[in-house]
């Protein structure tokens, strides 16, 4: 099994940009997570996971991420201030940010509904958000 570091290592272009898309799943619920980790993977997205927002803005300084999807609720940095953490940051200023907890996360680019949650619902709005 090869890391994610290895792949970055092997794919790297000019400028600093991977040629796979890069995603970030923020949620602190580890059933969740891996449910929303295997939808995205098995559709062909390489996939990172961070348990909270403080977790999140850790990856976010080591690797590039073409998009997150956040829960809102969780400990230590929730979703909100995770999204104005991020807007702050030049190279994150851009990136499409999707809020998948109970209410949408203020900024967010899309939101889904965890009460609404349907394994399709995420693949459309992720490929939405790639037009």
């Amino acid at each position: 099994e090869i890391s994610f570091e290895e792949l970055q290592n092997l794919y790297w272009l000019k400028g600093g940009r991977v040629l796979i898309n890069n995603y970030l799943i923020v949620e602190d619920s580890e059933t969740t997570r891996q449910i929303e980790h295997s939808i995205l993977a098995s559709n062909g997205f390489f996939v990172e996971d961070a348990v909270d927002g403080i977790d999140a803005m850790e990856k976010v300084k080591e690797i590039q991420f073409d998009m997150i999807l956040s829960d809102d609720s969780m400990p230590r940095m929730n979703g909100s201030i995770l999204l104005d953490n991020l807007r702050r940051m030049e190279n994150y200023e851009d990136v499409p940010f999707i809020s998948l907890s109970e209410n949408p996360i203020e900024g967010a680019d899309s939101f889904i509904s965890k009460s609404d949650f349907k394994r399709d619902n995420l693949i459309q709005v992720v490929k939405e958000m790639l037009r």
